[in-house]
């Protein structure tokens, strides 16, 4: 049976990469740090429910295991025979794992055992490089001779997972639960060795997987956010509540298809298939079952209004194309949030930043679109003065 070392058995470990690659048939071994987690994968099964509006499936995820992250010896052994690695740690915690992992690759080239892949199921943009640096820090004078061997994989993580309650946790650590949503886009031109056998993998070698990065951040995150500050705006608490309000739809649906159209121009990829994602989005967005919460996807504007984010690198690509108005008006719902968010002392500064991109992008006409659209949100937010300013 082919085995796959999932490093971080947390939500997407468990919810998404363990799933679906047990129900492949391979074996799952996590590593993590979290020790009644780990306790309770050795029973060698959890509990997986998938949660929507037509009801809740549970199944029973067998065949898998788990290894205390603190025993780096049993790690590198595990990493060294694996058929294939994965990590869902967080971005910034690929520090702390890449060192045992370099020990575990080290031995594995050692004793010929052939190239291996790592899928990175983490929330950032250049991952693969970042990846290879601690890696390549690790392994030494070997890195060279290593890494010609391993792939670094690069994915597109749209499904959506709860994130379960203290008293669930305490209760039942392995338990996860998820929306149906199963596709699992990567980097295949990054691979050293045959991809799995696994159905939810999505390797197309005709299109960048910038493609797939960008119609997740500009996309779904941009739609989602924006969801989630509109609906703080009128009092909802969670997503679902919010994205049924016809004024909230209104927007968020105008300015995800002036996403989907930017990135269709940008990439060459047709225009139905990249607007069939982003309704389909709009569904999910509905999903009661789930109770995603405005604050928890709304969380840490400052970074969702960073040049490049959600936010800013959306308009960015909608202006290349001559299709930013939508995307500044939801740059002003978002510089809203933030300038709330932020030390009264900070607001000034704040707000030139956001300008001046926005300027530079799209001129003074676009400029004048944001600060209007941002006057519309004011003391009394007017949603419908704001979605009035979505078309020229």
């Amino acid at each position: 049976m082919n085995r796959i070392v999932v490093f971080g058995a947390g939500s997407v470990g468990r919810g998404f990469i363990g799933q679906i690659f047990a129900e492949a048939g391979w074996r799952v071994t996590f590593v993590d740090l979290e020790s009644r987690l780990v306790q309770a994968l050795n029973t060698g099964s959890y509990r997986h429910v998938t949660l929507s509006d037509e009801g809740v499936e549970e199944t029973t995820i067998t065949g898998v295991d788990a290894i205390d992250g603190r025993d780096t010896a049993a790690v590198a052994s595990a990493v060294a025979s694996a058929d294939f690695l994965a990590t869902s740690v967080g971005a910034a915690n690929l520090r702390h794992i890449a060192p045992t992992m370099a020990e575990g690759l080290r031995l594995r080239i050692s004793e010929r055992r052939g190239p291996v892949d790592i899928l990175l199921a983490e929330n950032l943009h250049g991952v693969g490089g970042e990846m290879r640096s601690l890696l390549a820090d690790a392994l030494g004078d070997d890195a060279d001779a290593v890494l010609a061997q391993v792939g670094t994989l690069e994915t597109s993580i749209g499904r959506m997972i709860p994130v379960p309650n203290e008293q669930r946790r305490e209760h039942e650590p392995g338990w996860v639960a998820v929306e149906p949503y199963r596709e699992l886009p990567l980097d295949v031109a990054a691979s050293r060795a045959p991809l799995p056998d696994v159905p939810e993998l999505v390797g197309r070698t005709d299109v960048p997987f910038a493609f797939y990065s960008d119609r997740k951040l500009y996309l779904h995150n941009l739609g989602h956010c924006l969801t989630a500050y509109l609906g703080e705006l009128l009092g909802e608490d969670e997503i679902a509540e919010a994205i049924r309000r016809p004024q909230i739809h209104r927007i968020v649906q105008t300015v995800m298809a002036t996403a989907a159209a930017a990135l269709s121009l940008e990439y060459g990829e047709p225009l139905a298939s990249v607007q069939a994602n982003a309704d389909d989005l709009l569904r999910r967005f509905h999903n009661r079952a789930l109770h995603d919460t405005v604050e928890r996807v709304g969380r840490d504007p400052q970074r969702k209004l960073a040049e490049g984010d959600r936010f800013l690198g959306a308009l960015a690509l909608a202006a290349r194309h001559g299709l930013a108005r939508p995307i500044t008006v939801a740059v002003a719902v978002g510089a809203d949030k933030l300038l709330g968010s932020v030390p009264a002392d900070q607001r000034d500064s704040e707000l030139d930043r956001i300008r001046s991109v926005v300027a530079h992008h799209g001129g003074e006409d676009q400029l004048a679109v944001f600060d209007e659209a941002l006057s519309a949100l004011r003391t009394s937010p007017d949603l419908e003065r704001l979605a009035l300013l979505l078309d020229p």
